[in-house]
Formats: structure tokens, C-alpha cells, sequence
């Protein structure tokens, strides 16, 4: 992966910071409005979402990437990939983990 854009710098870290799938989306779409959102953002928001294992809000940056035509490099996809398999497990709500798995192989 290229070296990151400085000018993305802060959208990463305040998303990297966010405590709630509401804060995390609320920073991403503040930086999508101010034309700030490249694959390294996007790529902070997925591992996030993975860490924390926020299926939802995972499936809604991805959403958003798509639409906003963010183009993922071999690096951010892979980021992807590990966020999808932390994220398809909630160990505080093992009734989910059924149901996010028929999401992912249909």
C-alpha cells in the first residue's frame, strides 16, 4: 500500500477513536461531506467495526465505499476480509452469529 495521505490523517484517528457505531459512521460521513475519505479512511472505519465487532455498522461502511466509488487496493481488502471474520462473531450475542454467517455465504 502507497504511503497514506496525510490529509486523511485525523478522519483515521477520530474514527479509530469512535466508541459507537453512531460516532464512527457520524466521523465518516463528516469526512466523506468534506472530500476526505480515501482507502486508508475507509480501511480505519473496517478495522474498527472489526475490532468492536459491529456487523451493521461494518456492512454500512462498505456500503458507503461502494457508493462514494472508493476504490480498495489489495491492503484494504484484506483489511475487509479480517474485519468480516472478527465481526461475524459477538460473543455477547451468540444468537446473531447464525444469521451473519447465511449473510456471508449465501
Amino acid at each position: 500500500m502507497e504511503n497514506r495521505p496525510n490529509k486523511s490523517s485525523s478522519q483515521r484517528q477520530k474514527i479509530k477513536s469512535a466508541s459507537t457505531p453512531n460516532g464512527l459512521l457520524s466521523e465518516l460521513k463528516a469526512a466523506i461531506s468534506k472530500n476526505l475519505v480515501d482507502r486508508s479512511v475507509i480501511g480505519a472505519a473496517m478495522q474498527k467495526c472489526g475490532d468492536s465487532r459491529w456487523w451493521d455498522t461494518l456492512m454500512e461502511v462498505m456500503r458507503l465505499q461502494s457508493h462514494h466509488k472508493v476504490v480498495l487496493d489489495p491492503v484494504a481488502r484484506n483489511i475487509f476480509i479480517t474485519a468480516l471474520t472478527k465481526a461475524v462473531r459477538d460473543d455477547a450475542k451468540p444468537h446473531l452469529e447464525p444469521e451473519r454467517r447465511r449473510q456471508l455465504l449465501p
